[in-house]
């Protein structure tokens, strides 16, 4: 009985590891990091915490949709760039679910590149 015990503890650990997997963070030596620290500057970006080094996938995401708001700001080289990275970050159709005064909106945005 106590080895079956030890087994089954065991094997929850080893499944709770898989169910709950890390962030997939952007190497530090990206270009978008570059370009989102433009971005900031020209003010499409409000804000980006230089005390954390490096972002996760899901919050360059998150930038970029919000560069991709004011794209009419950009100059022709900064689109460029901006349709490289949203190629790379942007490609995947996913849902966001938004609250705005109690409700929530369902976004179906970005489909995937044929």
């Amino acid at each position: 009985m106590k080895i079956v015990l030890r087994y089954s503890i065991i094997v929850i650990l080893l499944l709770n590891s898989l169910v709950f997997p890390q962030v997939e963070n952007v190497p530090l030596n990206h270009p978008v990091y570059t370009f989102l620290k433009e971005m900031k500057v020209k003010n499409i970006i409000a804000y980006i915490s230089e005390d954390v080094p490096n972002l996760s996938r899901f919050q360059v995401k998150d930038y970029l949709m919000q560069v991709e708001e004011k794209l009419g700001e950009l100059s022709n080289t900064e689109r460029d760039f901006f349709n490289r990275y949203k190629v790379e970050f942007l490609k995947t159709q996913r849902i966001f679910f938004i609250p705005k005064k109690n409700l929530v909106q369902v976004y179906l945005k970005y489909s995937p590149t044929k």
